[in-house]
């Protein structure tokens, strides 16, 4: 009996270990695709944002939000265009991958739903993530194919 109180109590370590072992991958992942987000959010909007997880004691049951901080008080992302809500999942999307970067990333019409300004601002962001990846965009917008090194027209 002694023996299967011991295996079972090594057992329970192991899986608190474990346990312990995720969560914190899970928190230093999280991190640094916020730091990603940060940074990429910066580079297309005005103020900040963030991720937030909606329930952060319980983590792997928890939703991620977007914190938006325009001024003194927080935004909701409701508050934005569906090309600007569009642009911030595609920043999200870009941040997950910054953490383990592709050699190379296809886009079909990334910035169909936006505006001149902001499909500026993307063809400019993905130039400059262009040096790590390569990035092959089909767009019919003027702003993105100026700034390709290379064009193919069809």
């Amino acid at each position: 009996m002694k023996t299967l109180d011991g295996e079972k109590a090594s057992i329970m370590d192991m899986i608190n270990q474990i346990e312990s072992r995720k969560l914190n991958v899970f928190f230093e992942t999280l991190d640094s695709v916020n730091k990603n987000f940060v940074k990429l959010y910066s580079y297309i909007f005005q103020g900040s944002a963030g991720l937030v997880l909606d329930k952060k004691d319980d983590p792997f049951t928890s939703g991620l939000s977007i914190r938006i901080e325009s001024g003194k008080n927080p935004v909701s992302s409701d508050r934005y265009s569906g090309g600007q809500r569009a642009l911030m999942m595609l920043m999200l999307i870009l941040a997950i991958q910054m953490r383990n970067p592709m050699a190379f990333y296809i886009f079909d019409e990334i910035d169909s739903a936006l505006d001149k300004e902001n499909s500026k601002k993307l063809s400019l962001l993905i130039k400059e993530l262009s040096s790590r990846s390569q990035f092959v965009v089909v767009t019919h917008n003027d702003s993105m194919i100026l700034a390709a090194d290379t064009k193919i027209g069809i």
